[in-house]
């Protein structure tokens, strides 16, 4: 993971991001909800249980969503702000500063 006192940028791979995988599992989670929808590959012709299968995947979504957003406000390398002001009060934005970064 990223240092947060390190002031030069630090390269992760994707699986070493909660927020890149949780992008990824909420894409994928759509993917298949979309493809339950329409009935495809699983050759179900029950209405009930493609809603069901959709509905499950585009829960996997919504949480996968939530997740990804509450890792990076709550991130200490670069946390996100509802507003400029809270941003210029982050850890992270003070010490930038305080580096001249």
């Amino acid at each position: 993971m990223a240092d947060p006192t390190n002031s030069a940028p630090v390269a992760i791979s994707i699986w070493q991001s909660p927020v890149a995988v949780s992008t990824i599992v909420s894409a994928l989670s759509q993917l298949i909800a979309i493809a339950a929808g329409f009935g495809l590959k699983w050759d179900v012709t029950d209405e009930q249980l493609t809603a069901v299968i959709g509905a499950v995947f585009q829960l996997i979504a919504i949480g996968s969503t939530a997740f990804a957003f509450i890792k990076r406000y709550t991130s200490k390398v670069q946390p996100l702000a509802p507003t400029q002001a809270a941003a210029e009060t982050k850890a992270a934005t003070i010490s930038a500063l305080s580096k001249g970064i």
